[in-house]
């Protein structure tokens, strides 16, 4: 529900949103006016801005890592507003150090 809202919010400020999540219902995409992909890896290379806004489980530990920031555009922008181990730190460090992510918003 956190997502969907942060999308449509994005979408009112004329953002093209795209979204990845395994777990919602195919069609959703629809009703909300936004474009579905379907991997993580897909998600990362086509975006400017990555916003996660997901819970934590075990299979998304470290969800944004050293092989995964490597997906991402060159400059893009990362947004976590859940759980803070969705996110190597040591590896965001170094990529915001390297100028491959410009700026991180951590909550």
């Amino acid at each position: 529900r956190i997502g969907s809202a942060v999308a449509l919010r994005a979408k009112a400020f004329g953002f093209n949103v795209t979204f990845y999540d395994p777990y919602l219902p195919d069609g959703i995409e629809k009703s909300l006016g936004l474009t579905r992909v379907y991997t993580l890896q897909e998600l990362l290379y086509q975006s400017d801005c990555v916003s996660l806004n997901c819970t934590l489980n075990e299979h998304n530990n470290h969800l944004i890592n050293d092989y995964t920031i490597k997906q991402m555009r060159p400059g893009a922008f990362l947004v976590n507003t859940a759980r803070g181990a969705l996110i190597d730190e040591n590896a965001l460090a170094a990529a915001l150090k390297d100028g491959r992510i410009r700026a991180a918003a951590l909550d």
